[in-house]
């Protein structure tokens, strides 16, 4: 027989959400699925519903700073669902394509209207599977919960260095085929003034080694 009557408990094992409008570097990890996508992918790497709806299922990483190696999760839709009829394309696949290009520009600290040799060069990707484990900088917001489900972390949006507040990486430039190394740690957090989360408070200030 298993007693677990004197196993000890943390009662207060939830965490804050991280403020709304914090910038950070974070590492991506593809949680496999079942489904592939010649496209997308050389193996199977995408989860699905009966709709036919298929998405990547991403872990975000936080690295460094006050909120290291917190994580929080999202899914990227690329197959299913509504078409545009002016492309023929379903919005699932234009919105996660964009998101995609994005994480990538950030990763490799391109600015999205580059379109030199070098740039569409690291935007070719053997497959999105090489993208598992790469970091990119992020505005990290906040989802409120429906249906019982509590509110939670979202990525608004992944940030290239044109736009204000990215937090660029320490490592060499490296293949569209290889991870990132990681860089130094670097986390922005927003300014008071600009501060959605509820739970904001005295200890959410910037701290000395975050970015301005």
């Amino acid at each position: 027989m298993l007693d677990l009557n004197n196993v000890q408990v943390d009662s207060n094992q939830e965490f804050d959400l991280i403020p709304a409008g914090t910038i950070a570097r974070v590492v991506l990890s593809i949680k496999r699925g079942s489904d592939m996508i010649a496209e997308f992918s050389n193996e199977p790497l995408f989860k699905s519903n009966m709709g036919g709806t298929k998405w990547l299922d991403c872990e975000f990483t936080v690295m460094g700073g006050q909120f290291d190696k917190r994580k929080f999760w999202q899914n990227i839709m690329l197959d299913g669902g509504k078409v545009n009829p002016e492309t023929g394309m379903p919005w699932t696949k234009t919105i996660g394509l964009k998101t995609i290009k994005l994480m990538v520009d950030s990763a490799y600290g391109l600015e999205p209207s580059d379109t030199s040799p070098e740039a569409n060069t690291r935007r070719k990707l053997a497959g999105l599977e090489v993208l598992d484990g790469v970091d990119f900088c992020v505005k990290i917001g906040i989802e409120k919960g429906t249906n019982g489900y509590a509110d939670k972390n979202k990525m608004v949006i992944p940030l290239t260095i044109s736009d204000k507040g990215y937090i660029g990486s320490s490592s060499a430039p490296v293949t569209p085929t290889q991870p990132v190394t990681p860089p130094q740690p670097q986390v922005t957090q927003p300014n008071a003034q600009t501060q959605q989360a509820p739970e904001a408070s005295a200890s959410n200030t910037v701290p000395p080694w975050a970015k301005q």
